[in-house]
């Protein structure tokens, strides 16, 4: 049941994300869970960790975000975490 449901929000994410350009380089928790993929805190830190969703990369103290083009790639399903 759960891999219909994360099919359902992946190709949500398709639907929303057509426009590549027009989202930034790197991506910040909060605009990934609003117009990204419409999931709670708790289940995007789950899926990092279970490896089902790209890892966000460090680019200072106190700011972590994630590639657009992870991001991208894990929509189209071509994102594998050997890959980050």
């Amino acid at each position: 049941m759960q891999h219909k449901q994360d099919f359902k929000q992946q190709s949500a994410v398709i639907e929303i994300l057509n426009e590549w350009e027009c989202i930034p380089l790197y991506v910040r928790e909060k605009q990934v869970r609003s117009d990204v993929i419409r999931i709670s805190h708790g289940a995007l830190w789950d899926w990092v960790a279970k490896k089902t969703f790209p890892s966000p990369v460090k680019l200072s103290s106190g700011v972590t975000a994630w590639k657009r083009g992870d991001l991208q790639a894990w929509a189209e399903g071509s994102w594998a975490p050997e890959a980050q």
